[in-house]
């Protein structure tokens, strides 16, 4: 547990997600490049989509309120 500006971060929320047969075959190929296992994958594609986007950190830092 990680602690920033009095604010508590906590892993292992889960958030259940459903991909085509496709799309599984995309995230194992990316294992080991984009991260360790498929979650680290799509964890990976979702914070690059963010970056993409111009999410930036001071921004994401206003939402969640971590000054």
């Amino acid at each position: 547990m990680e602690q920033i500006s009095n604010k508590k971060i906590t892993k292992g929320h889960r958030v259940g997600l459903s991909f085509n047969s496709q799309q599984i075959t995309l995230i194992e190929s990316l294992v080991g490049e984009m991260g360790d296992d498929k979650a680290d994958v799509v964890k990976t594609i979702f914070l690059n989509y963010l970056s993409e986007k111009n999410i930036t950190t001071a921004i994401i830092r206003k939402k969640l309120q971590l000054n």
